[in-house]
This record gives C-alpha cells, structure tokens and sequence, in this order.
C-alpha cells in the first residue's frame, strides 16, 4: 500500500501524511547536507578533544621535569 502525501502550500518540499499529520520534508539534497555537516562537526569536536588531551599530557609533562629537576 503507498502513502499518499498531500502537498503543503507554497512548500515544494513539504508534504502532509494525513494518517499522522506530520509534516516531512522530502529535500534529499538538503538531508545529504544537513549529514555531510554534522559528520564534520563531530570530527572537530573529536579533534578539539584531542587537543585538550594532548595539552593535559603537555601540562603533566612539564609537572614531572619540574618535579625532577627540584629532586636532581
């Protein structure tokens, strides 16, 4: 059985399901998109947490040779 969509006015990429009355956007350019941009905010996110990791490692390195240098 298809679906039978019914078009919102002045909205070509809209329709209306009538069983639920949900609206959806039937853009698929826009969804590709809206995915490739949230792919690449979770990759600089990744990325900032990374450097966040590496200027921890940075500070705990700097905390043993001062460390050490008070011991020699």
């Amino acid at each position: 059985m298809a679906k039978e969509y019914v078009q919102v006015k002045d909205q070509k990429d809209l329709v209306r399901d009538p069983n639920s009355k949900a609206i959806l956007n039937t853009n698929v350019e826009a969804l590709h998109a809206y995915k490739k941009r949230k792919q690449t905010y979770a990759k600089i996110e990744k990325i900032d947490q990374l450097e966040d990791k590496v200027k921890s490692i940075e500070n705990k390195i700097d905390e043993v040779l001062t460390t050490l240098k008070k011991v020699l």
